[in-house]
């Protein structure tokens, strides 16, 4: 189960809206999958969910609460690096493999699992692992608009313009 906290489990779900209502999920791992940019359906990966540690395993290390120390994984989740490609990183470490915000609750902070080389796209907005027209349908969608966390915003100027779509471009068919 990849029940996310504040989220209620009804009908078999994780994510219920009533009729009255409606609910926009994107760029989340949810449990049998939800439509939406970016979500995923996959084993979160994490360090010891029996214990409450919630930290996404990492091969290119991951805090280790218990001991203060950052310790190598022999899997990575497939949460690192797949939150929204236009949200600023906050303070997850820096490292040039870091691209993308992780997913998960230290998703932005400085305990944030770390991420392998050549791990994943900036430009893979579906979260496919590939850069294709599916990623150009999700990028157009974005094309001209203003505000923050913008998917396609890939320079995190909080815009989406030219200098977003070169980024597109020079990852396409990653």
């Amino acid at each position: 189960m990849y029940h996310q906290t504040g989220l209620s489990k009804r009908e078999g779900r994780e994510i219920h809206a009533d009729s009255s209502s409606s609910v926009s999920v994107k760029y989340c791992n949810v449990e049998d999958g939800q439509t939406g940019v970016g979500n995923i359906d996959s084993d979160p990966c994490f360090a010891d969910k029996n214990n409450g540690d919630y930290h996404l395993k990492s091969q290119a290390g991951r805090w280790e609460p218990a001991g203060q120390s950052w310790v190598i994984d022999a899997a990575t989740s497939h949460c690192i690096d797949a939150g929204n490609p236009g949200c600023p990183l906050g303070s997850e470490p820096i490292d040039v493999n870091n691209l993308r915000i992780n997913m998960g609750a230290y998703g932005g902070t400085a305990i944030a699992s770390k991420t392998p080389a050549n791990w994943r796209s900036l430009a893979n907005l579906t979260n496919d692992w590939i850069v294709d027209a599916n990623d150009l349908k999700v990028f157009v969608n974005y094309w001209l608009k203003n505000g923050e966390c913008i998917p396609a915003d890939l320079n995190r100027n909080e815009k989406v313009d030219f200098s977003d779509f070169t980024a597109f471009a020079e990852d396409w068919r990653w």
